[in-house]
């Protein structure tokens, strides 16, 4: 396996074990999302407490509507942190706006490598990482729409975001980001959704009618 230099640069500054015991890989990938957000926040909104609080969210979110499924709540959890750890990747913005996902294997394999779960896990959670818009996990289809309920519940990112993309010259970012409420399957979704979204539209002032 070819070593990154995202993960060698996280092993110099951290003590980790050879084999990462199934109790703690969460741990492990919240530890690895928050080195990645401290030092590479190029693609973070040059902020990366920003990505590491949405990451936070997003597995409070994952869980919560596990609760309805028999999953991998131990995937769940990784995928939550590290469903991000792509924007840490030195390439252009255009390139991670449209592709971030791409990356999210490459820069985590190596402390996936080291996760005491059998090889079918390991396979399953990079899927997860390089699909989470499919659905051929379950898993998946949580991730991505819990994803999509910690970003309307997290008023930091959004302004974050809009500034961003203004400085960017992209227009109707927010909008675009709002109307994926649409895309929401799960039982319990937009249950969660719906409220956080009427919320968000008020605090923008967006006509709901044009989301």
């Amino acid at each position: 396996m070819k070593k990154n230099k995202y993960f060698q640069r996280f092993l110099k500054t951290s003590h980790l074990p050879k084999s990462i015991p199934v109790t703690a890989i969460v741990r492990y990938a919240d530890l690895f999302m928050r080195f990645l957000s401290r030092h590479y926040e190029h693609y973070m909104f040059n902020d990366g407490r920003i990505i590491y609080g949405h990451c936070q969210k997003t597995k409070k979110y994952c869980y919560l509507l596990a609760r309805r499924y028999r999953v991998d709540k131990s995937l769940l959890g990784v995928a939550a942190f590290l469903h991000e750890s792509g924007k840490a990747y030195e390439t252009s913005w255009r390139v991670l706006r449209r592709m971030h996902e791409k990356y999210n294997w490459e820069i985590s394999k190596e402390l996936v490598s080291r996760f005491a779960i059998t090889d079918e896990r390991k396979l399953k959670l990079k899927h997860i990482l390089l699909h989470k818009k499919e659905n051929k996990y379950l898993e998946s289809m949580i991730l991505h729409e819990a994803d999509i309920i910690a970003f309307l519940a997290d008023r930091r990112s959004q302004r974050a975001l809009e500034q961003w993309a203004q400085s960017k010259g992209i227009r109707n970012e927010l909008e675009r980001k709002f109307r994926k409420i649409n895309k929401l399957k799960l039982r319990g979704s937009k249950t969660i959704a719906l409220p956080l979204w009427n919320e968000s539209i008020r605090y923008w002032n967006f006509n709901p009618k044009k989301i």
